[in-house]
């Protein structure tokens, strides 16, 4: 049973570490300041919802 939930914490975190580069290099290419602070809001927002234990969000990109 714990060895089955270790199995399903570490694919979670590599999951959600998969989501959070992704989101990091989306930031880094928009150029433009208020789009890029939008989608900051945003992505911040879903990241709250998927990890489910209110991981910080991406804060000063």
């Amino acid at each position: 049973m714990y060895k089955q939930q270790g199995i399903a914490e570490e694919r979670r975190k590599k999951e959600e570490a998969k989501v959070l580069l992704c989101l990091s290099f989306k930031l880094l290419i928009c150029s433009r300041p208020l789009l890029r602070l939008l989608y900051q809001l945003e992505t911040e927002k879903k990241i709250f919802i998927f990890s489910g234990y209110g991981i910080k969000p991406l804060g000063n990109l």
